[in-house]
């Protein structure tokens, strides 16, 4: 049981690190339009 959680933290990691650049990259051009 411990083994399946460390395992599913493990693959939800990289989404969590692609869905903070997708909002990091989305914030930035945001603010790019913004300025102009």
């Amino acid at each position: 049981m411990i083994k399946l959680k460390r395992s599913l933290i493990l693959s939800s990691l990289p989404t969590g690190m692609y869905l903070v650049q997708f909002v990091f990259g989305n914030t930035t051009i945001v603010n790019r339009i913004v300025k102009q």
